[in-house]
């Protein structure tokens, strides 16, 4: 299901996400996320968020929607960069469509990354932060 791990010496938010998920399952997993921005951002403002979603089975169309309606929430309370990783190219063009939509409603595109390949992402994640 899902894992939200913050590492204080990196100042990462590290997220895991696997299985097949209900919109149930989403609302609870933005709530949880949601909660760990608020307690981080203050002292690390705009960090980043790898997300290993390499095991997360491709979203019904209800569970994307409360996926974007989410991910739309929390980009409004945070803005560092967010770096996902997938593990099906299907799965990254599913993320792609959600972030078009994101971006149609004023979320910063330029904040998200989507990947197949989990150094990559983290490298991106990482770049300038502390500098």
């Amino acid at each position: 299901m899902y894992q939200l791990n913050f590492d204080e010496g990196a100042g990462l938010l590290e997220i895991t996400l696997s299985g097949f998920w209900t919109v149930e399952t989403v609302r609870s997993f933005h709530r949880d996320y949601l909660e760990m921005i608020s307690r981080y951002r203050l002292s690390y403002p705009s960090f980043p968020t790898l997300s290993d979603s390499r095991e997360l089975a491709v979203l019904s169309r209800e569970a994307s929607q409360a996926f974007i309606e989410g991910s739309r929430e929390a980009a409004e309370l945070h803005s560092g960069r967010v770096a996902v990783v997938f593990g099906s190219h299907l799965a990254k063009m599913q993320a792609d469509r959600r972030a078009q939509e994101l971006a149609a409603s004023g979320v910063d595109r330029s904040k998200q990354g989507y990947f197949t390949d989990m150094d990559l992402a983290r490298r991106w994640a990482l770049e300038g932060v502390g500098t």
